[in-house]
């Protein structure tokens, strides 16, 4: 078993499930919790070719809904085919070192993402974990 583990300074920011629709999905998950302390923000990413809804509540949980703008996105073939969960995303201060120091596969070189933040795509090789794609967002102080 690998005993490697992630380091304390990274922080889970968010799940990232792939959707058909943002709308649809961000209303059908209103209509089922019907918390009073969610908020939710629609942002379109060009690097990914995405549109997203981030809903956060009060303790801190954070879901991110993926709709792919166009059949160019990196998310449409896994639309098309259904969605569900696509990523987990972690936050750190440095997504550099964070690259080299988790030693795994990266999918793309840091893009400009979510919130205007450093982002990169990278892949967990065991597949232990049940998800394999990993996102990488540097804080928004950095």
């Amino acid at each position: 078993m690998n005993k490697k583990r992630l380091p304390e300074k990274y922080r889970l920011h968010h799940i990232g499930i792939v959707v058909k629709d943002v709308h649809t999905a961000l209303r059908t998950y209103l209509d089922h919790f019907e918390r009073t302390d969610i908020t939710y923000k629609f942002e379109f990413v060009p690097s990914q070719k995405v549109e997203i809804c981030m809903i956060s509540t009060l303790d801190q949980t954070t879901v991110e809904f993926i709709e792919p703008a166009g059949e160019d996105s990196p998310v449409f073939e896994f639309s098309r085919d259904g969605g569900g969960l696509h990523h987990l995303c972690y936050e750190t201060e440095d997504i550099e070192s964070a690259i080299k120091e988790l030693d795994m596969k990266i999918i793309e070189k840091p893009v400009i993402g979510f919130e205007s933040r450093k982002i990169a795509f990278v892949f967990e090789k065991t597949g232990d974990m049940g998800v394999s794609l990993i996102e990488l967002a540097q804080t928004k102080n950095n």
